[in-house]
């Protein structure tokens, strides 16, 4: 193992962070396909919100109440 590789490990550090879009807590209510001349079809997520909150967020926000999504 590399010293860099047994730093990330000795640190716990993670690709990705806790955010929304990997929380058990996150929902978003509808999705809409839509159209755009540079992407083609894409879907598009609409009204995202919190379970625990019943707020409005996106998938890169956190909180102090996140919970870890499996898979």
């Amino acid at each position: 193992m590399s010293k860099q590789s047994e730093a990330k490990e000795k640190q716990g550090w993670r690709k990705k962070g806790p955010t929304c879009g990997n929380c058990q807590m996150f929902n978003w209510k509808d999705k809409t396909v839509d159209y755009g001349p540079a992407y083609g079809l894409y879907v598009l997520e609409i009204n995202l919100r919190c379970k625990r909150g019943d707020f409005k967020t996106v998938k890169s926000s956190w909180c102090q109440c996140h919970l870890w999504r499996e898979g």
